[in-house]
């Protein structure tokens, strides 16, 4: 889904599944806020929304850009 979402915008494509604790899946994209807004989309026409969490690398560290409850958390 991730890649069909990124690779139809030209954004990028997902790169890693991790399924060892929650389902993390990591993409790697040209423009993150773009992403994010599509990616959000995506997971609600999917409904895979409900208790997702979309976090952005910066400066080393991922933190939460949505959902808006958890926006500014650091993930690690």
């Amino acid at each position: 889904m991730l890649n069909e979402i990124l690779g139809r915008a030209g954004l990028g494509q997902c790169t890693v599944v991790d399924y060892s604790s929650e389902l993390t899946f990591i993409s790697e994209v040209t423009d993150a806020s773009l992403a994010v807004d599509l990616i959000r989309s995506g997971l609600d026409i999917y409904g895979y929304l409900d208790g997702a969490v979309i976090a952005v690398k910066r400066e080393g560290r991922s933190i939460i850009t949505w959902s808006s409850s958890r926006a500014g958390e650091i993930i690690y």
